[in-house]
């Protein structure tokens, strides 16, 4: 099922297949040095803080309407958690974000596997949840 919401923000100014975002990403495109677009992101990287899920989401499925985004990761600001969506070979989203095993957070698309409560290490609530 492909979801097609717009964001409260629009992604970014667009400048041919190039966006710019004020949030993580990956690109395997060359970027462009004084660039503040990310040109062809692989990856997004969307922190979920408990006073804007709704608007964190509207934009989370926005950006699945991206032709280069295979993968959304919304990271939780207040527990260690994590949601993931991931394109699917035949280019739809699954309906429901899964939800990432804390002992394997993996990003396929960049070959990239770690534990999620090391995403957390140094900050507040590493240290105080754990």
């Amino acid at each position: 099922m492909s979801h097609r919401r717009e964001p409260r923000h629009p992604p970014g100014p667009r400048r041919g297949s190039q966006y710019a975002y004020p949030r993580p990403g990956v690109t395997c495109s060359p970027l462009v040095p004084g660039e503040p677009a990310l040109p062809n992101p692989v990856l997004l990287v969307e922190v979920l803080s408990p006073g804007n899920s709704r608007e964190t989401w509207t934009d989370v499925w926005a950006y699945t309407t991206i032709p280069t985004v295979q993968e959304v990761l919304v990271v939780r600001s207040d527990v260690i958690g994590a949601q993931l969506l991931r394109r699917a070979p035949d280019g739809t989203w699954p309906a429901v974000p899964a939800i990432v095993d804390p002992a394997a957070l993996e990003l396929q698309n960049i070959g990239f596997r770690i534990e999620l409560k090391a995403l957390y290490a140094g900050t507040w609530v590493f240290e105080h949840v754990i």
